[in-house]
């Protein structure tokens, strides 16, 4: 009887312990999902930006926060301070900053 009681015991740890593993898997592979996007979603949002005679480097603040977007670049190499104008009205992203960076032979990726 004895032995039963303890093979009891033990399963019952053991399925305890089963139900934490499995509830902490579920738990943080929910938390990593995220949400995946295409580089063709992020260049296709849509936006509006007036800015004239203004420091590339505001300039481009500026779009990240419109279009929620991180841009990663040396202020040095793409001399940041430069001003330029951009006028875009529900333009795509792509094509907004294309306008402003090709001109002064700058490119862009989305990573």
């Amino acid at each position: 009887m004895q032995f039963f009681n303890s093979q009891h015991q033990f399963l019952v740890k053991l399925m305890k312990l089963s139900f934490v593993q499995l509830t902490l898997v579920l738990i943080f592979s929910g938390l990593s999902y995220a949400t995946k996007s295409s580089a063709q979603e992020i260049l296709e949002k849509e936006i509006t930006l007036q800015c004239r005679d203004q420091q590339l480097e505001s300039i481009l603040k500026q779009i990240e926060n419109t279009a929620q977007v991180k841009f990663v670049f040396s202020s040095r190499l793409i001399q940041s301070t430069r001003l330029v104008s951009v006028n875009a009205r529900q333009e795509r992203l792509s094509k907004v900053l294309a306008s402003i960076l090709t001109p002064i032979q700058l490119g862009f990726e989305v990573s």
